[in-house]
């Protein structure tokens, strides 16, 4: 990527870079969400 540097500074790279990263936060989110149950039985607290 370093020696093309035009594929990742225009704003549709930038724009994919926030789709991908909420992407992948929002589906840890759902995640944690729908395993509640495992996470309260090994202890930990998933109330926020």
């Amino acid at each position: 990527m370093k020696a093309q540097p035009q594929f990742i500074n225009d704003w549709k790279a930038k724009l994919w870079a926030r789709f991908f990263c909420l992407s992948v936060y929002v589906t840890m989110y759902l995640n944690d969400c729908q395993r509640t149950d495992f996470y309260e039985g090994i202890g930990l607290n998933t109330r926020i």
